[in-house]
């Protein structure tokens, strides 16, 4: 049987690779791109948008959400992405926030980091 895709208004992983790095990228509004992900609740791509826009305030923003939410893996994008590391204490506080949401894995990834 086969999948049938969700609609959706946003970019296949084709076509955002496309946007992100191919020849569609100079014609990009990757601002406007990563405010669309974001809204959809895709974090991770938004990430990638914002930085490729050079957006620091909409990286910190997607920064924000991971410590809040308790997301390590999306927190550890953002140092990736921005080559800044994050103090012990926002670990901790991503942990004790993952542990809230029964992200576990997070919890133990996160305390691990700090």
């Amino acid at each position: 049987m086969a999948r049938q895709r969700m609609p959706s208004s946003l970019p296949s992983a084709v076509e955002r690779r496309e946007l992100l790095f191919g020849r569609e990228s100079l014609k990009t509004d990757h601002g406007a791109m990563a405010a669309r992900y974001q809204e959809q609740g895709r974090l991770t791509d938004a990430l990638e948008f914002y930085a490729k826009a050079g957006d620091e305030a909409g990286v910190d923003e997607i920064r924000r959400a991971a410590v809040k939410d308790g997301d390590a893996f999306l927190l550890a994008q953002v140092v990736r992405v921005t080559g800044k590391p994050v103090d012990a204490a926002t670990w901790r506080e991503t942990a004790l926030a993952a542990e809230r949401n029964e992200k576990l894995l997070f919890a133990i990834t996160a305390f691990r980091e700090a």
